[in-house]
């Protein structure tokens, strides 16, 4: 009777023991650090002092333009003296706005420029005045590039493109990206990778 009470006993003490739940391992896809997901994300922002540069080269060959023929108008043409005041005037005023603009629209431009990457797809919300979301799902995506510009290698950026299926923004770039996130981001939405992990 005493052994059979032990053999009943050890088999309860083990039983319990094994009460304890067992939480199976979940299977998880690594994370990467520079592909954020599910959150909106902003561009880099060196994309700042990028676009400031760009503006202001093209400042500077409208201003050049506009004094060059500012100059062949005083030659060429005789003009009265208010005339020639109020268009070199005029000419000033357009080359300093372009020079105004170059330097304050990079920073508006960037606070108002996301984007987001989550399982569906990508997400680009962007515009100043006009205010435009773009979404493409995976299953559109046919293939994914990424450019870069001379001004953009001098800052480390790049712009990812995104070819779709369909004649409707059939070519997406997302430019202002660290160039590092560009090509992780190519990677983890390139059609390829995704038939892969299935």
């Amino acid at each position: 009777m005493r052994f059979v009470s032990k053999q009943l006993s050890r088999a309860y003490n083990a039983a319990q023991a094994n009460e304890s739940p067992v939480i199976p391992p979940q299977k998880t896809a690594p994370v990467d650090p520079n592909v954020p997901t599910g959150r909106w994300t902003p561009l880099d922002s060196r994309v700042i002092t990028a676009d400031r540069v760009v503006g202001w080269i093209v400042a500077g060959v409208v201003s050049s333009v506009l004094f060059v023929g500012v100059g062949a108008l005083h030659l060429w043409v005789l003009l009265s003296t208010w005339a020639s005041i109020g268009i070199t005037f005029a000419a000033i005023v357009i080359a300093l706005g372009f020079m105004v603009l170059a330097r304050a629209w990079p920073p508006v431009e960037y606070r108002r420029t996301f984007y987001r990457v989550d399982e569906l797809g990508v997400e680009i919300c962007r515009g100043v005045v006009f205010r435009r979301r773009i979404a493409v799902p995976r299953s559109r995506l046919q293939h994914t590039d990424i450019s870069e510009g001379p001004i953009e290698r001098r800052y480390g950026l790049a712009t990812l493109v995104l070819h779709t299926a369909g004649s409707v923004n059939s070519s997406i770039s997302l430019r202002g990206l660290d160039r590092g996130t560009a090509l992780h981001l190519r990677e983890a939405l390139s059609p390829e990778t995704e038939h892969d992990a299935v």
